[in-house]
């Protein structure tokens, strides 16, 4: 993951990354926060979710 943030990202000009996960995957709660990624609301169809944890990583 953190592969494809360094080598894909600057080609395309993204400004951030955002992503869902379940409040029931704490490894990958911990793998996107030591990736830099911060929760934030939930986005589109996982508004409203109570097991939706949503995150993004600012890339600029």
């Amino acid at each position: 993951m953190h592969r494809l943030d360094l080598e894909k990202i600057d080609n395309i000009g993204l400004l951030k990354l955002k992503l869902e996960t379940g409040d029931r995957q704490p490894e990958a709660l911990g793998l996107y926060a030591s990736l830099g990624y911060k929760q934030i609301p939930n986005f589109g169809e996982y508004i409203g979710d109570p097991h939706s944890i949503c995150m993004e990583k600012k890339l600029c």
